[in-house]
C-alpha cells in the first residue's frame, strides 16, 4: 500500500516511521488501543509500514484518529495528542537523530527545519524564523490534510528542543485558535531563557 513518491506528492504523504510511532503509542499507551487500530482496516492492513518510505497522509490521520477517539473530553484529547507527539519525538531521539539534536542550535534549527520538513512530509511547507535572540517561530503552511497536527507538533517540539539542550523552552500555539486540532496554517512560538 506504500505510495510511490509521485502519487504521494499529489495526495500528501508522510514517512512511514512517523505513522509507526503513532501506532506504537496507540497499542502501548492507549486503553483498547489494539482494538481501536483493528477497527481501522485501511491502517491495520497497511501495517507494518516501511519506515523510511513515504505512505499516504490518510494513514497519518487514521492513526491519530484512533488515538484521539479514546478520549471524549476535548481538553484531555488535546493533551493526549501532545503526549503522542512527545512519544514520536522520543522515538526519533532514540535513533541517529539524537546525535543531530545534540549539536543543533536554535539558529541551525531555523536554517534546517524546512529541509527536515521536506524530508519527512510530502505535503505543505515548514518554515522557521528567528524573532529575537531567544525566541523563534515555526510555521507550517498547507497542512490542513494533516488532521490533529497542532498538538502533535507541540509535543514533538517540546521534546526536540529539550533534546537540543533547551530544557526550559516554552512552546505555544499562535495559530489556529486555542484548542483547534488542525488548520491549513499552523504557527508555534518557541522561547527560552
Amino acid at each position: 500500500m506504500n505510495a510511490g513518491v509521485g502519487e504521494a506528492q499529489s495526495h500528501g504523504a508522510v514517512r512511514g516511521y512517523i505513522v509507526n510511532s503513532f501506532v506504537e503509542y496507540l497499542v502501548d499507551r492507549v486503553p483498547d488501543g489494539r482494538q481501536r487500530l483493528e477497527a481501522r482496516p485501511e491502517l491495520w492492513n497497511a501495517l507494518p509500514l516501511d519506515g523510511p518510505k513515504h505512505c499516504p497522509a490518510e494513514l497519518f490521520a487514521l492513526a491519530l484518529d484512533a488515538v484521539a477517539s479514546s478520549e471524549p473530553d476535548p481538553e484531555e484529547r488535546f493533551r493526549l495528542l501532545v503526549r503522542c507527539g512527545e512519544f514520536a519525538a522520543q522515538q526519533s531521539l532514540n535513533t541517529f537523530f539524537r546525535l543531530l539534536m545534540k549539536v543543533m542550535t536554535a539558529g541551525l534549527f531555523v536554517r534546517k527545519f524546512p529541509d527536515m520538513w521536506r524530508r519527512d512530509f510530502l505535503i505543505g511547507e515548514g518554515h522557521a524564523r528567528t524573532l529575537e535572540k531567544q525566541r523563534l517561530e515555526v510555521t507550517l503552511e498547507g497542512v490542513g490534510q494533516l488532521e490533529m497536527l497542532v498538538p502533535i507538533g507541540l509535543g514533538w517540539m517540546n521534546l526536540a528542543f529539550a533534546g537540543m539542550g533547551y530544557d526550559n523552552a516554552r512552546i505555544r500555539v499562535l495559530e489556529p485558535a486555542d484548542g483547534a486540532l488542525s488548520g491549513h496554517r499552523i504557527r508555534y512560538e518557541v522561547a527560552w531563557d
